[in-house]
């Protein structure tokens, strides 16, 4: 299951990450040792969903791939049973 940070760059997400991180490894927190995916934009996130290489593709290429990147993320944790907190700075466009 995907939970979506949503927020304003330099708005606290990363504590809220890191009590998540520590909650799920019952360790101390550290910002060192943040769980799940850093930022829906990430580009190794996006190539591994795929099997694609994103340097190779156009910012309009990538914009229409990227709800499938998501839509594949999603379905491995399901399958797996994982939760991941995935944070996310993007704008919304319809």
């Amino acid at each position: 299951m995907t939970i979506w940070l949503a927020s304003y760059p330099k708005s606290g997400n990363t504590w809220l990450r890191a009590m998540y991180s520590a909650w799920r490894s019952q360790e101390p927190a550290r910002l060192d040792r943040l769980q799940g995916v850093p930022i829906a934009a990430s580009r190794q996130a996006f190539d591994d969903a795929l099997g694609l290489n994103s340097a190779d593709l156009t910012a309009d290429e990538i914009d229409l791939l990227r709800p499938r990147a998501d839509e594949v993320i999603e379905a491995q944790d399901r399958r797996s049973g994982e939760m991941r907190l995935r944070k996310v700075h993007d704008a919304l466009f319809t």
